[in-house]
């Protein structure tokens, strides 16, 4: 069979065909037999339905859906020039898939589910269309091209006729040429473009449904009793889905080959399907890979079967964009590449319309796609530019080990002991969970949509997770048909995964994809085994890309406590730089002791954009500059964070299980400042094994609700300065301080001692006069001291004063230029007296919030176009912008 003949007639024959069909019968039959039962057939690519033949009849696909339509007992048709033409057959019971290269084309037949009689004997078009003057392409009220889907092969007649059989459809273009294209609209058109923009051969025509549709062309016929079948058509063949907005999720579902996750050909490696999304305006082009969703509902269904492919997009731009489909089958061409179009569905286009977000921050699709660019060691909104800082949860890591996933079991004996199913349920967070946030398969999922909910309330803004730990740690989390099986994936349990993704969307909440763990990344249970990368890791990625490649703010880190050689991990790398046309942050994680060996090889490969840190908690400070410092002299500044605080025991504690509050404060000091004076990016806090709600059993993020708080002071406090121009400068201060800082501008200076007075900041190198102000890392409290003891001046070594209370808090010192912007010495005129005052006798309080958390900050208000906190014990005002 010649592919390109076949694909040719296939493509139009999904729609195409009832339109030939239409006309035919007006010709030839004027309506269907009155005692044949109306039929509809869907269309399934590369399957046969083996024996259970009535006859067999010389035609071609089209003509096979024809005849069983019009044969009593004719349930089922197969079609292939291999297969000598066409099989009428009264069961599908014989059902099988077959090679791709044979070109088969099959369906199955159901009686529709109503007739209705008319006076008409042609199926109408069922709409009445007006064409739009002068002549071009249509356009909607706002001038843009709108949503659509693509036809090709059509006259302007069965365009029309196209437009009727679409519900949806309000209106169409018609391009006069060889290749007959006709795009249905569904959304209203009202104008067209000019013609001096290249729209030189298309008509646009806006369409008004009708109940029947006039027949110009045909004289009425006598009243019968008997019915005129209306066919119903099949499923168009692409269809685009999703709220149309920048930055929102946009969903391309496309009829495939019939396949199951079990079957051959393999769906998940034996077809490619890749979307590639084309926003002409900008010449922005994105090629994004897809995949295998069964019935496209496989999350709710628990669906194993289908001719679902699915690619998902996060539109950076608003406008008019296209999408074409690339579908090819072949023998592992998922990964591999080549192989043949399949017919019928490679080269299927569409098109639609985004518009600009509606969304707020928090909301990550308010901001855009967190990504890391060049010369840069924070990932930067490419929405907003604003860069970002995070401070979240790297425990448990067996997240997803949850137990309203499918198919999802303890097969390690790890996990919580909680339950006799060891797997995760987060029962204390299901009152967490809020009226119209999602669920699936009525209310599963609500504990774990709900721990989301918490941690972002309380705080955090990022979250990880192994997708992979089968024979590790938990043995309890795979993406998996089989965790033995690792070519295979479930449709449905992903499907599940990524409502609990999406819902970190809409909260700002980071996603840090942990794809292996040391345990099994070199071992015979490893993709490929022993950690080589072949055809398994690279269909792993490519899945892993494919379905939520499109989330706004993640990482794929390429294992946790890697152990594979310097080769595998590039080859690891490699591979997300060819799926991913994002190119989203990639990271690696490793033992504190394998930094240099594993890390050194790496610097200034542009294909690892950072790295995930594991080291002692007194060493965090240290590691982290040392990679921040490193990275940036190989000329690929890296974005460097701590995300596992050792010792391994022990971890950021639950907040009743500290053995003393200078052990706390001490932990606030040394991770969660010492990672961002360093230079680093934030933090995720990892639950150490010695304790309840440890990196394994934790089922309450509640057991750290003070150390989120922690997490949102220590990165507000550093965004009230440009923090990525400052870097780490401890030679400035005194031995065991931080200092952060953009000499001659910003000294951010973190105090591990008590503060007596004799602390120094080596100003020798500038002569402008700066502002001292405090922070307590602990309650929040901001500290003016008074106009004596708040200035200092350049050009030597200073001392820099004091803050209210040396009672082991660790407290931050801030020196700022008073070329720039200082803060106030004293309170402003009109300022509260009480605590309280600040509403209604003041010009009134201010959207920000003073100290969320703490106790000293009575009250906000306004005064001049500045906001102020009032701090109830010592009447002192602090400026908050």
């Amino acid at each position: 069979m010649q592919m390109g003949g076949t694909r040719a007639r296939y493509q139009r024959r999904g729609w195409g065909g009832w339109s030939a069909l239409w006309m035919a019968c007006s010709v030839f039959c004027g309506r269907f037999p009155s005692s044949q039962p109306a039929k509809t057939c869907t269309t399934v690519l590369n399957v046969d339905y083996s024996g259970h033949d009535i006859r067999r009849i010389d035609t071609d696909a089209s003509g096979c859906e024809t005849q069983c339509i019009a044969t009593a007992a004719c349930t089922h048709y197969s079609h292939a020039d291999a297969f000598n033409g066409c099989y009428l057959k009264d069961s599908g019971a014989g059902e099988r898939a077959v090679n791709p290269a044979l070109n088969a084309v099959s369906g199955y037949c159901a009686p529709s589910p109503s007739t209705a009689p008319t006076s008409s004997p042609i199926p109408g078009p069922n709409v009445v269309c007006n064409e739009i003057t002068p002549a071009g392409c249509c356009r909607t009220p706002s001038n843009e091209g709108g949503t659509f889907t693509i036809r090709t092969g059509e006259t302007l007649g069965s365009c029309e006729v196209q437009c009727g059989l679409l519900s949806s459809c309000v209106g169409y273009e018609y391009e006069d040429t060889a290749e007959g294209k006709c795009e249905l609209h569904t959304a209203v058109v009202d104008r067209t473009e000019s013609l001096n923009t290249g729209c030189v051969e298309e008509r646009c025509f806006s369409c008004v449904r009708t109940t029947e549709a006039p027949s110009p062309t045909m004289p009425p016929t006598a009243p019968t009793a008997s019915p005129t079948l209306v066919p119903t058509p099949p499923t168009p063949p692409i269809a685009v889905s999703g709220n149309l907005r920048q930055w929102h999720k946009v969903t391309v579902d496309v009829r495939g080959p019939h396949s199951t996750e079990a079957g051959t050909p393999n769906p998940f490696l034996d077809y490619r399907f890749v979307a590639v999304f084309r926003h002409p305006s900008s010449g922005v082009e994105l090629a994004i890979p897809g995949y295998f969703a069964a019935d496209g509902n496989a999350g709710e269904s628990g669906a194993t079967t289908g001719n679902i492919f699915r690619a998902h997009l996060a539109p950076p731009r608003p406008g008019a964009w296209t999408v074409t489909v690339e579908f090819t089958a072949g023998s592992a061409v998922a990964v591999a590449g080549g192989g043949d179009a399949v017919a019928g569905v490679d080269g299927l286009t569409a098109g639609f319309t985004v518009l600009p977000t509606d969304k707020t921050a928090p909301d990550f699709r308010a901001k855009g796609m967190l990504l890391p660019v060049e010369g840069e060691r924070y990932l930067i909104f490419n929405g907003t530019g604003e860069r970002f800082l995070k401070a979240g949860a790297d425990s448990p890591e067996n997240l997803l080990a949850f137990y309203q996933f499918d198919n999802t079991y303890d097969a390690g004996n790890s996990g919580p002991t909680a339950w006799p199913d060891r797997l995760h349920h987060y029962e204390g967070h299901l009152g967490d969970w809020r009226q119209g946030d999602p669920s699936w398969r009525n209310g599963n999922g609500t504990r774990l949509i709900g721990a989301l909910n918490y941690l972002a309330a309380a705080g955090g803004n990022a979250f990880s997770f192994l997708t992979y730990n089968y024979q590790g740690d938990g043995s309890d989390v795979w993406p998996l048909l089989d965790p033995t099986d690792r070519q295979r994936y479930d449709c449905s349990k992903l499907d599940q995964w990524e409502v609990v993704f999406s819902h970190a969307d809409t909260l700002g909440l980071f996603l840090h994809f942990k794809t292996q763990e040391t345990e099994v990344d070199t071992e015979a249970s490893a993709f490929d085994g022993s950690g080589v990368v072949a055809t398994e890791h690279r269909l792993y990625i490519r899945e892993l890309v494919a379905r939520f490649g499109h989330h706004l703010g993640l990482n794929w880190n390429l294992g946790e406590e890697n152990t594979q050689t310097t080769e595998q991990q590039l080859a690891m790398a490699a591979a997300f730089a060819e799926f991913d046309p994002y190119r989203h942050h990639v990271v690696i994680h490793t033992y504190p002791n394998d930094q240099v060996r594993v890390y050194t090889p790496l610097l200034g490969v542009v294909n690892f954009t950072g790295a995930s840190i594991q080291t002692n908690a007194q060493n965090v400070h240290r590691d982290v500059r040392s990679w921040v410092q490193q990275s940036a002299a190989a000329g690929w500044p890296w974005v460097v964070a701590n995300d596992e605080q050792g010792n391994a025991n022990n971890g950021i504690y639950p907040d009743d299980s500290y053995p003393s509050e200078s052990r706390k404060h001490a932990m606030v000091g040394e991770v969660l400042y010492g990672t961002l004076l360093a230079g680093g990016a934030g933090v995720e806090a990892y639950f150490g094994y010695a304790h309840h709600n440890s990196d394994m059993t934790c089922e309450d993020w509640r057991s750290r609700d003070e150390w989120w708080h922690y997490g949102r002071l220590s990165i507000d406090y550093l965004a009230t300065v440009p923090f990525w121009t400052m870097h780490s400068d401890d030679g400035l201060v005194r031995t065991g301080d931080y200092c952060f800082a953009a000499r001659g501008s910003y000294y951010m200076i973190y105090h591990h001692a008590d503060v007596d007075g004799s602390a120094t900041l080596d100003l020798s190198h500038t002569t402008d006069t700066f502002t001292v102000t405090w922070f307590d890392t602990i309650t929040g409290t901001h500290f003016v001291p008074t106009p004596s003891n708040a200035t200092v001046q350049g050009g030597s070594v200073v001392t820099y004063g004091m803050p209210p209370t040396r009672n082991g808090r660790h407290w931050i010192a801030l020196a700022t230029a008073q070329r720039l912007t200082a803060a106030p010495t004293s309170a402003p005129t009109g300022s509260p007296t009480t605590p309280g005052q600040c509403a209604g006798t003041l010009p009134g309080p201010c959207t920000r919030s003073c100290n969320p958390g703490g106790v000293s900050w009575a009250d906000s208000y306004s005064v001049g176009g500045r906001c102020y906190c009032y701090f109830s014990a010592s009447a002192f005002d602090h400026n908050i912008g």
